[in-house]
């Protein structure tokens, strides 16, 4: 920039892949424009793990979403847009949603197809900006993916030392 203009102080979004048991597995840090249902498609191709569950809000609704997971041999579980129906050219998963959704209501199958897991990754979200903040210090975009790197593996490790054990107890 020329002197006196500021630099473009973009935002940035950050996107966590969640385990069951709440350990951030991936994150992937991109511009605020870039689409959330291509990152997640990125995300799920990673041959870093195994994905056995893709589960996620409107913003995940895509074809491509829903291909990638079939693909890995994941369920999916992705809240399908309001106004959402049944499509000759739509994938098979997101057409039983939207079928069963219309026969029980989207309460019942959020229950049903275990769509509160995704409450797991809001969650994560909320330790995340809770504990290492929601603003990156860096500048530099590989030092910024580094900085999110390192704070989810903080996350992990604070999660596994808190985290409480359960012993069943015979009598």
């Amino acid at each position: 920039p020329k002197h006196g203009e500021r630099d473009c102080q973009c935002g940035k979004k950050l996107h966590l892949g969640v385990a069951r048991n709440g350990v951030i597995v991936a994150e992937t840090l991109t511009a605020p424009n870039v689409d959330d249902a291509k990152t997640g498609v990125k995300m799920i191709n990673n041959e870093r793990y195994k994905v056995k569950a893709v589960i996620g809000d409107a913003a995940y609704d895509s074809r491509e979403i829903c291909e990638a997971a079939e693909d890995h041999g994941a369920r999916v579980v992705v809240s399908p847009v309001k106004n959402a129906r049944v499509g000759r050219q739509a994938p098979r998963a997101r057409n039983r949603s939207v079928k069963r959704i219309e026969q029980i209501g989207r309460v019942c199958w959020k229950r049903e197809a275990g769509y509160h897991g995704q409450g797991k990754a809001e969650n994560t979200f909320f330790r995340y900006k809770s504990m290492i903040g929601d603003r990156l210090r860096s500048r530099d975009p590989d030092s910024q993916k580094t900085e999110v790197s390192l704070g989810c593996n903080i996350l992990n490790r604070m999660f596994e030392c808190g985290r409480p054990r359960s012993v069943a107890l015979r009598d």
